[in-house]
């Protein structure tokens, strides 16, 4: 196709010559209007294929015509890398967060557990600094909720601990009675037996209820 491209030219600027010759002999009346128009189509056609000629230099050398030279195949610009340290997540928490949003192609993650810190590589700065700066916050609300968990349940506590303390005085009421009528004969001792099993079983209860509280500063 170039070969074919220097032979138009050739042709052409054979015939402008010619044409441009045949300017300057005496032309018969109403004969220069065309060779006018003769060369300007000659000049146009030249034009073209001299811009066609460029493309095919330009192509040859890897670049577009008039453009920066083109990159190899298969190079790759640098990417920029960005450190961010977390201060209340963990890095590794929200490394899965991150990788879920964007593909590896876009955003590449590292974690450093000793500094809590993330290590991206990508274009989305702007963007992961928004998303980290939601989610790197104290979890004051969480923190508040499990104390007041904590507190209810603590509470609950030492209210069973209340009715246990009562149940076993009144066992013990209960034995104490079923002992007196027992020696009088006014008790079977099968009842006695029972009252001594629910007052063991009190005390039982009792044990388990404040094995669960914490226990006083004194006895730590």
């Amino acid at each position: 196709m170039r070969t074919m491209l220097l032979f138009s030219i050739a042709v052409l600027l054979a015939a402008g010559s010619e044409s441009a010759a045949q300017g300057t002999r005496p032309f018969p009346k109403g004969t220069g209007a065309d060779v006018d128009q003769r060369l300007k189509r000659i000049e146009g056609q030249l034009g073209e294929l001299v811009k066609q000629l460029e493309g095919l230099r330009a192509s040859a050398k890897g670049r577009q015509p008039g453009g920066p030279v083109a990159e190899a195949p298969g190079a790759e610009a640098p990417r920029a890398v960005h450190i961010y340290v977390l201060k209340h997540a963990k890095a590794q928490d929200l490394a899965v967060v991150l990788r879920e949003l964007f593909a590896p192609q876009r955003l590449s993650l590292a974690v450093d557990v000793r500094t809590n810190s993330l290590i991206a590589t990508g274009d989305l700065h702007e963007t992961i600094e928004t998303i980290l700066g939601r989610l790197d916050v104290p979890i004051e609300g969480k923190l508040r909720q499990q104390d007041a968990g904590k507190k209810t349940q603590l509470d609950d506590l030492r209210r069973r601990r209340e009715i246990a303390q009562a149940d076993l005085e009144q066992r013990r009421d209960r034995l104490t009675w079923s002992e007196r009528m027992w020696k009088k004969g006014f008790a079977a001792e099968s009842q006695l037996q029972a009252d001594r099993a629910h007052l063991l079983a009190a005390e039982a209860t009792l044990r388990q209820i404040e094995a669960q509280l914490p226990k006083p500063a004194s006895d730590k």
